[in-house]
């Protein structure tokens, strides 16, 4: 909530670490009193949510708005895929940002002894 956010960024600036890691964007509006108290920022900035036709207009609006903040106020954004590092750089220079991509490789085959010691069926979930 945002009120968890705001409570958060006042506890970090009373304690003063070395950096912090916010975690999205949809409250970087809070980050600027991080940055006023000289406290290194990192956002991971996760998608393009201000573009997602599920949330209403205002709400969109303020995304859009914490977007752009959170560009401003981070001392270094992080992206999640190559394709939100490339818009984030048209809001500031490509060295602001690191990409860390998640994911995990296709498992083609896997040793089904763990299952069967788990008491689980050799079965397809989900």
């Amino acid at each position: 909530t945002m009120e968890f956010d705001w409570k958060s960024v006042k506890d970090a600036a009373q304690r003063r670490p070395a950096l912090v890691l916010t975690l999205g964007y949809n409250t970087a509006v809070f980050c600027t009193y991080l940055r006023w108290h000289g406290i290194t920022n990192l956002i991971n900035m996760d998608g393009l949510e201000w573009r997602r036709e599920k949330w209403k207009f205002h709400e969109r609006v303020w995304l859009w708005l914490n977007e752009r903040i959170g560009c401003w106020t981070g001392n270094h954004l992080i992206a999640d895929h190559p394709a939100i590092a490339a818009h984030l750089a048209t809001r500031v220079k490509r060295t602001k940002i690191t990409t860390i991509p998640y994911g995990a490789d296709a498992v083609g085959q896997a040793e089904r002894g763990p299952l069967k010691a788990l008491g689980l069926q050799n079965t397809l979930y989900g």
